[in-house]
């Protein structure tokens, strides 16, 4: 299953002409820069999360 997934895929791209292949690069390389801005948002919100607990209790911040 996963052959005929990378074989339709390198037929997909075999069949782009090289500009529209760079047309097609630009939009996977911001979508790629989302999720890992993503990903860094997460593991900074667990970092934060994970600071808010002290020994199973939770801390409430005071302002």
């Amino acid at each position: 299953m996963a052959l005929m997934a990378l074989t339709l895929a390198q037929m997909a791209l075999e069949a782009l002409q090289p500009d529209q292949l760079a047309l097609l690069a630009l939009p996977l390389l911001l979508l790629l820069l989302l999720l890992v801005l993503l990903l860094v948002l997460l593991l900074l919100l667990e970092v934060e999360i994970c600071r808010g607990f002290e020994l199973g209790s939770v801390k409430v911040k005071s302002e």
